[in-house]
C-alpha cells in the first residue's frame, strides 16, 4: 500500500486539475431539469456496497476465540446481514435510477462505505470482479450515467485504499476520487457550490487502538498527518467567499444519536461552524437532519443496509438538535432505505428525502418523503 504521506503531497496538484478542468470527468451527457427556480440539481448517499462481498469461512474464524477479529470479513453481524443488504443494495440502486429519471441531477456526492466488509485489493482477481458487481453492473441504469464524486469510509481502509482513488476510475469514468481528501466544485445558471471531501478515518481515536480491527498501516500513518487535511479545509473554505454554498463531506459524523457519536472531529466542526459549510456524512445508516447554530448536517447513509438505531438509539441529544428523523421508523428490522437529493437556487436550498419501504419503488419516487428549505445565508430560521 502506498504510504499516505505521499498522497498528500500530491493531493493540491490534483485536486487543482478537478478544479481547474471539470470537463476530463464524465458528463451524464442528458438535459438536467430542476425543481422550481432551482439552477441545478444533485444526489447525495452511501453506505451501499454489499453486493457479492463473501465472509471468511466460519473455521477460520473459530480459531481467533479470544474475541479479536483478524478482518471484519469475520464480523458475525455482517455476515448474518449479507443476503439481506445485497438485495436491499440492488433494490435502492433501482429506486435511484427511478428517481434520478425524474430529476436528472448533474451528479452524486458519495458519504463513503463502498465496499462492504473489508475494502478491495490491488490486483486482485475478486475484488476487481467485485467493483464491477457491487458498482459498475450495479448502477448501469441509463439515469445513471453521471459522476459519482466519492468519499473513503472506514471499511474501504481495509482495502488498499489507492483501489478506489487510482484504479477505479480507470475502470468506470463516472467513478471520481483522485486522492483521499479532495474539491470539486460546480457552477450553473448564475448559483455556485464547493464540496470539500475529506478521510475522517485518520481522525478517530478508537482506530488507533492495537486492538481496533482499523488500526493498518493507512489509517496510522495518515493519523500522523491529519492536521494537513485540517489546514486543507481550512484554506478552501477561506478561498470560497465567492460560492454560494459549500460542503464538507466525510463519512463518519459530527452529531449522531447512535453509538458513533465522537468529539475527534471537533476540528473540522469548528470550521463547518465558522465559515458556514453544511456538513454531509453517512456511517449511521439510516438518513437523518441536524443543526448546530442554523448550520445543518446532513446524514443520508441509507443507500445500502439501513439500521433504525443508528437514528433513534436513544443517545442524550447533546449541544445540537435534531431537526428530522428521515427514517428512524421500523420495517421488517430494517429502516427506510434511500438519499437525498437537493435543488439549489441563489437564495435558498430545498433538501428532498427520498426514501422507500420494501419494494414501493413506483409509489416512493413521485415525490419525496421530506422537504426542506434552507437559505443559502443561513440568516433565518429554516426549520
Amino acid at each position: 500500500m502506498k504510504n499516505v504521506l505521499s498522497l498528500s503531497a500530491v493531493v493540491l496538484s490534483v485536486v487543482s486539475s478537478v478544479l481547474a478542468a471539470p470537463a476530463n470527468y464524465p458528463s451524464s451527457g442528458m438535459q438536467h431539469s430542476t425543481t422550481g427556480n432551482a439552477a441545478f440539481t444533485i444526489v447525495a448517499g452511501g453506505d451501499f456496497g454489499w453486493k457479492n462481498w463473501q465472509p471468511l469461512d466460519q473455521r477460520y474464524c473459530d480459531l481467533f476465540d479470544n474475541g479479536a477479529q483478524p478482518l471484519n470479513d469475520c464480523d458475525s453481524g455482517d455476515r448474518a446481514d449479507a443476503a439481506i443488504a445485497a438485495q436491499e443494495q440492488e433494490t435502492t440502486a433501482k429506486f435511484l435510477a427511478k428517481v434520478s429519471e425524474k430529476i436528472k441531477p448533474e451528479f452524486l456526492v458519495n458519504v463513503g462505505d463502498n465496499f462492504y466488509s473489508s475494502g478491495l485489493k490491488l490486483n486482485d482477481t475478486f475484488s476487481i470482479n467485485r467493483f464491477y458487481s457491487a458498482y459498475v453492473d450495479m448502477y448501469n441504469h441509463t439515469s445513471l450515467q453521471y459522476p459519482w464524486y466519492m468519499t473513503i469510509g472506514n471499511h474501504d481502509v481495509l482495502g488498499d485504499v489507492e483501489f478506489e482513488t487510482v484504479l477505479a476510475h480507470k475502470l468506470d469514468s463516472r467513478w471520481v476520487m483522485p486522492s483521499s481528501y479532495y474539491t470539486h466544485d460546480i457552477s450553473k445558471n448564475g448559483v455556485s457550490a464547493l464540496f470539500i471531501h475529506y478521510d475522517t478515518d485518520c481522525f478517530i481515536s478508537k482506530y488507533q487502538q492495537a486492538s481496533s480491527v482499523y488500526n493498518v498501516p493507512y489509517v496510522t500513518d495518515c493519523n500522523k498527518v491529519k492536521q494537513d487535511q485540517v489546514d486543507f479545509i481550512q484554506k478552501n473554505l477561506e478561498n470560497a467567499t465567492s460560492y454560494d454554498y459549500k460542503f464538507i463531506v466525510s463519512h463518519h459524523p459530527v452529531w449522531s444519536t447512535s453509538g458513533n457519536y465522537t468529539t475527534d472531529l471537533a476540528d473540522v466542526n469548528a470550521l463547518a461552524q465558522k465559515h458556514k459549510a453544511i456538513y454531509l456524512n453517512g456511517h449511521d445508516h439510516c438518513l437523518a437532519l441536524y443543526q448546530q447554530n442554523d448550520i445543518p448536517y446532513i446524514l443520508t447513509g441509507g443507500m445500502g443496509l439501513t439500521q433504525p438505531g443508528d437514528c433513534n438509539n436513544g443517545v442524550k441529544v447533546g449541544d445540537f438538535s435534531v431537526k428530522l428523523f428521515a427514517s428512524q421508523n421500523e420495517t421488517d428490522g430494517h429502516a427506510p432505505a434511500g438519499f437525498v437529493s437537493m435543488d439549489f437556487a441563489k437564495t435558498e436550498m430545498t433538501l428532498n428525502y427520498w426514501l422507500r419501504d420494501n419494494n414501493n419503488i413506483e409509489q416512493a419516487s413521485q415525490k419525496p418523503a421530506y422537504s426542506v428549505s434552507i437559505p443559502s445565508a443561513f440568516d433565518k430560521q429554516w426549520w
